[in-house]
Formats: C-alpha cells, sequence, structure tokens
C-alpha cells in the first residue's frame, strides 16, 4: 500500500486509514460484524501495509486495543486519538488533559502519537480555536502528546483553519470532512496545508451527508443493494472505488480514513488504491448525491443493505423525511 508523508507530523503512514471503531463487533443486532470477523478484517489490512487508526470517542479507544490484542497487532501501527467536539463544550479546558490520559491508559501508551480536538457542531470562534491548539501545544511540551491537530466536519470554519495555518499556528495536522459532495476544503485548506507542511486526514469519504445538522444520515451513498455489489475483488471499478480514487488525487499529500466492517469493504478499497494514478468518472456521482434525500432509494436501503444496522439507519431516516 501506498504510504504518505503526513505534513510535519513526520510520519509516513498509509495512504488509506481504518476509522468507524464505534461499529461494533459480536453477535448482538446491534453489531457489524461478529469479532472474528472484524479480528480477521484487521489481519487483512495490516498485512496489505495499512498502518493508520483514527479514534473519536473512548469507547472506540477501546473496541480498537481489544481488536489489537486479540488480533496480535499494534507495534509500528499509528493511532490518532481526538477529544471529539472538545471545543463547544463549555469546560474543554478543564477536561482536556483527562481526555487525553484517559485514552493513553486504555492503549497503554505514555504519550498520544497523534491527538486532536474536535471543533464541535456549534459556531466557535476563532480565539477558541487558538486557544484549543495553545492547550494541546502545552500538552506536547509536557510529552503526552507528539503531535498536535484540530478535528473539524463544519465546512464552514475551514477559511478559520486556512488562517489559522497562515498564522503560523503550531499544528500538525488536520482532520477534515472532504468528498465529492462537500469539496470545500479543496478551496480553503488544500494550498495553506502545503504552504505550511501540515498534514491533512480526509474524512467521511463515502458518507456524504453525515455530518453537522446530519448526522443521523450515517450510510455510505454508495451502499450496495445486491450481492454482486459486494465482491472484494471485481474487474470493473465500483462507484466506491472510483469515489476513493477521487478523493485521494485531490491533494496528493492527504491520507482518507474510512470505516471498514466487511471484508469486501475492506478488498474493494485496498484493491481501489492500485488505480490512484488513473482519472476516474464521476458523471454518476450526482445520483449518488441525491440517493439519501430520496426516500424510494433510502426505503430501498433499508430493504436491501447487507448489515441490519444498516437497514435500522435507512428506516430512521424514512421517519425524518
Amino acid at each position: 500500500m501506498e504510504t504518505r508523508g503526513l505534513g510535519r507530523t513526520g510520519l509516513s503512514v498509509s495512504v488509506l486509514g481504518l476509522g468507524g471503531h464505534a461499529y461494533l463487533a459480536g453477535d448482538d443486532e446491534k453489531d457489524f460484524c461478529l469479532v472474528d470477523q472484524r479480528v480477521a478484517l484487521f489481519r487483512y489490512l495490516v498485512s496489505e501495509g495499512l498502518t493508520f487508526f483514527d479514534t473519536m470517542w473512548p469507547n472506540e479507544v477501546r473496541l480498537l486495543a481489544e481488536t489489537f490484542r486479540r488480533a496480535g497487532i499494534g507495534p509500528g501501527l499509528q493511532v490518532a486519538m481526538q477529544y471529539a467536539n472538545g471545543l463547544s463544550q463549555r469546560n474543554w479546558r478543564g477536561n482536556l488533559r483527562r481526555e487525553v490520559e484517559s485514552r493513553l491508559e486504555i492503549m497503554g501508551y505514555s504519550s498520544a502519537p497523534l491527538f486532536a480536538v474536535g471543533v464541535g457542531n456549534v459556531g466557535v470562534p476563532y480565539s477558541e480555536i487558538v486557544a484549543g491548539v495553545q492547550a494541546l501545544d502545552a500538552l506536547k511540551a509536557e510529552g503526552i502528546v507528539d503531535r498536535i491537530g484540530i478535528a473539524c466536519h463544519q465546512t464552514c470554519c475551514y477559511p478559520l483553519l486556512a488562517r489559522l495555518i497562515d498564522e503560523e499556528a503550531p499544528i500538525d495536522y488536520l482532520l477534515v470532512r472532504f468528498n465529492w459532495k462537500h469539496a470545500e476544503a479543496r478551496v480553503h485548506l488544500f494550498e495553506s496545508a502545503a504552504r505550511r507542511d501540515v498534514g491533512l486526514i480526509l474524512m467521511k469519504v463515502f458518507c456524504w451527508d453525515r455530518g453537522p445538522r446530519q448526522w443521523h444520515r450515517r450510510i455510505s451513498v454508495f451502499e450496495p443493494l445486491v450481492p454482486q455489489e459486494r465482491i472484494g475483488r471485481s474487474a470493473a471499478l465500483s462507484p466506491a472505488q472510483r469515489c476513493l480514487i477521487w478523493t485521494l488525487r485531490q491533494c496528493p499529500s492527504a491520507i482518507a480514513v474510512c470505516g471498514m466492517n466487511a471484508m469486501w469493504e475492506a478488498e474493494q478499497n485496498v484493491r481501489a488504491l492500485d488505480h490512484l494514478d488513473e482519472e476516474v468518472d464521476t458523471s454518476d456521482f450526482e445520483a449518488f448525491a441525491a440517493r439519501l434525500w430520496t426516500p424510494d432509494c433510502v426505503a430501498e436501503i433499508a430493504r436491501s443493505a447487507e448489515s441490519p444496522v444498516t437497514r435500522r439507519r435507512a428506516l430512521d431516516i424514512l421517519k425524518s423525511f
């Protein structure tokens, strides 16, 4: 698997990272897959060269640590941690150290390889973002955080993040929402990040609509509806594969983090990386952009999606129409 330098972090990591660790593994109906299937998926991805794992909530860190243990993997892998929605919380200053230390305890780390604070879902003034970077930088000086970042789903905040970079804040990387439908980062952030050597991690590659005020749209717009579309090693590129290729081609210095919960998903994403030097057809993407906003399409996902979790999420979306 291709690796890319993650800006001034000094790390070289796989161009594809794994997120979505809140997607549970077990034998309950709320689970995406069996525990052994999750372990096999991790082993496969690591064997293919994946080295980057992203986490948000503490339960995700626990699930990741447990899967590492069961899979017998861990050394040489990079785990990014995050105080999710931190800056939108009233007492984030008092909570930040505890948020870092609790995750270190779970992973058995003495310091966090990468730690970001999230902007959150409400309007956060620029001064508060600066304060968040300063607070993280102080923890970095103490040695309990190695590299610091900001995480943001709110595209309206991207000009503020560009300003932060241009004013030479001591930030090492950004974790931002970027996909074909929401490509604002390309306008506001990519140039500034490249100029200051700030690492870029792109999220919501497939879940285009999931973000502030639309968190319930937790479904890939490319969710396959028939078994023939759930083949990991097909000769033709699937729409999801073309989307991943398109995303990574927009910023040659960025990596993409995706949730993967089935082996065919992992295999499709890995195979897509063999085509990063190719232009891909996006002429059908407009239809996918409307998919989760069309009741008939959502109803079809509720009937035909492979995972019962995805089917339930589609039913929840139907209730919002």
